[in-house]
């Protein structure tokens, strides 16, 4: 029995064994930027105050990039922008130096010490830039510090136009950036996680990008919808994250006197496109119009929104929305909802629809102007006729994009300030914890207890009444006859000889289970005494009836059919 525990404990520890020795999961690599307002200082010159992420190019200029979902490749800005003609911003206005720097994010100020790159491809990254005004003239391999690490990429160099502000990091799919990340085994995947913070001037957030995963913290997954990632243009323009907005209304108005308009209802839908770089909702032409009658029937301000040639001079809005008098945008208080295809419903705030215009200033540092209020709303119709949700929509939506599947989630933005935990978006499965183990181990020890208490129980039961091995023999034991009934004759005195009587000797059913072997034990010297007295007993205990001649039982270690069967049962010590 010894041997028998021991080889169970044996097994049990075999089965146990792969469970508590389990691989952890392994942390698949990402990385994690924080992106907000990027300053960068400079010794010799202005400060630049620009948003998005801070990256060092080649170890000698520092840019701010900010993330766009429509672009392969990545665009850096030049010098050039800042220089010459280039200084006149897109209303005519000329921006000093300083101010142009911020608007740019910073640029690259030493051409040279970056080795040329053919440009191939890079136009087909974004067919409408260069009907922008934008120019791509060179291409350079620049390297790109990513924390500790170094990635060399192919960019593409901005060297005039006005319809960008700062650098581009192309996460769009099939992202060269995010394709030599992986290459060099610095993320598991090509997917990104974007949570875009907000600009508001009253609750403003910075946000987070996780490139080879997303952040555990933003992405409210319970309530997240799924996509398919688009190779199709729309209208002019490349859009991987197409949308169809269903609904989208606006309400406004003060506390006593709320109304609501709709701008795209049922049967009237739009594709959208989410571009992070871009600041504002950008609304086909149509919807902007009725926006604008919108605003002036619930503030009675009948006037066109304010152009910037009215404002740049003091202020540079680097993406003019809908500016109006402060005075007259105090009763709008607009809010605005959008309903996607499948449901998916945004509330967009007061505060991230409104706010004070801002802009930059002679010195390139952020600034206010309280004398107007922006609505954020481009001002003028969607670039390449293409409506786009931009950042003012991010403000409230976790963007997830998995390139290698095809497909981007949508999920609610998680609004408290948390730290971010960026997570891999490949499917791995956890390793088991210490507490898991523990409750496997407990678990596994209580049910093997349990299962030899069991087993044990049965053991003695069948050790109490188990059937004596059956040799093929039957233990023949000396034949008591029944007494004779008085008036019957006894076979055996009537004159039949042995063979007749033990023909004619009524026999007894016999039992399997009553078999023994008590022949070999009673030819035994040791056990002959025993027997002895036994018929001795028997000799008593029938004393006062009849005597029969031996010759009529059966011999010794035969059988009859009229034979009684005798065991010897053992006293269990288990």
């Amino acid at each position: 029995m010894l041997s028998q525990s021991r080889n169970l404990f044996f097994i049990l520890g075999f089965l146990l064994a792969p469970a508590l020795t389990l691989a952890p999961c392994t942390s698949s690599p990402t990385i994690h930027f924080s992106l907000g307002n990027c300053t960068i200082p400079s010794p010799n010159r202005e400060d630049v105050y620009s948003w998005g992420i801070r990256m060092s190019i080649d170890g000698v200029d520092d840019l701010c990039v900010v993330p766009s979902t429509v672009v392969t490749h990545s665009f850096l800005t030049t010098e050039a922008l800042c220089s010459g003609e280039e200084l006149k911003d897109a209303e005519g206005v000329t921006m000093t130096p300083a101010r142009c720097r911020s608007r740019r994010g910073g640029f690259i100020s030493q051409l040279q010490s970056l080795p040329s790159a053919p440009t191939d491809g890079l136009d087909s990254t974004n067919p409408n830039w260069r009907a922008l005004g934008n120019e791509i003239s060179a291409a350079a391999l620049a390297t790109l510090k990513v924390f500790d690490e170094r990635v060399a990429m192919v960019v593409g160099l901005i060297t005039t136009g006005q319809q960008s502000t700062a650098s581009h990091l192309g996460l769009a799919s099939g992202s060269a950036f995010l394709r030599t990340l992986k290459d060099r085994g610095l993320i598991a995947a090509r997917s990104f996680g974007l949570n875009a913070g907000s600009q508001s001037v009253e609750f403003p957030r910075r946000g987070s990008l996780v490139l080879g995963g997303y952040d555990r913290a933003s992405f409210g997954s319970s309530a997240a919808v799924e996509y398919n990632i688009s190779t199709d243009k729309l209208n002019n323009r490349l859009c991987p994250l197409r949308v169809q907005v269903e609904g989208l209304s606006l309400t406004a108005g003060n506390d006593t006197d709320r109304r609501t308009e709709t701008l795209i209802g049922l049967g009237n839908a739009f594709d959208f496109c989410i571009e992070p770089y871009d600041n504002l909702f950008r609304l086909p032409n149509n919807t902007l119009d009725q926006l604008r009658r919108f605003f002036a029937s619930v503030t009675q301000h009948q006037d066109p929104p304010v152009p910037p040639n009215e404002y740049q001079h003091k202020i540079a809005n680097l993406e003019p929305g809908l500016v109006y008098p402060r005075s007259a945008a105090l009763s709008f208080n607009g809010s605005m909802r959008i309903i996607l295809k499948g449901g998916f419903t945004v509330d967009i705030p007061v505060h991230e629809m409104q706010r004070p215009l801002r802009g930059l200033d002679q010195e390139g540092m952020p600034v206010l102007d309280q004398d107007f209020t922006e609505l954020q709303v481009y001002g003028r119709e969607a670039p390449g006729f293409a409506p786009v949700l931009g950042k003012a929509f991010l403000s409230q939506v976790y963007l997830f994009v998995d390139e290698e599947s095809g497909i981007f989630r949508l999920a609610p933005q998680a609004l408290e300030v948390a730290s971010p935990v960026p997570v891999s978006s490949l499917t791995c499965t956890p390793g088991l914890s210490l507490s898991d183990k523990g409750l496997i181990v407990v678990g596994s020890v209580l049910g093997f207890l349990i299962v030899c208490l069991v087993a044990h129980a049965l053991y003695r039961l069948y050790r109490r009444f188990r059937p004596v091995a059956d040799t093929g023999e039957e233990a023949a034991e000396p034949s008591v006859p029944a007494p004779t009934p008085p008036g019957v004759q006894n076979p055996v005195m009537s004159g039949m000889g042995p063979e007749e009587n033990s023909q004619h000797t009524p026999s007894r059913p016999t039992s399997p289970r009553r078999s023994s072997n008590l022949s070999s034990t009673v030819d035994d010297p040791v056990w002959r005494p025993a027997a002895n007295h036994m018929r001795e007993m028997r000799g008593e205990r029938f004393a006062g009836l009849p005597s029969f001649p031996s010759e009529g039982l059966p011999p010794a270690g035969g059988s009859s059919p009229g034979s009684r069967e005798t065991r010897v049962v053992g006293v269990s010590i288990f």
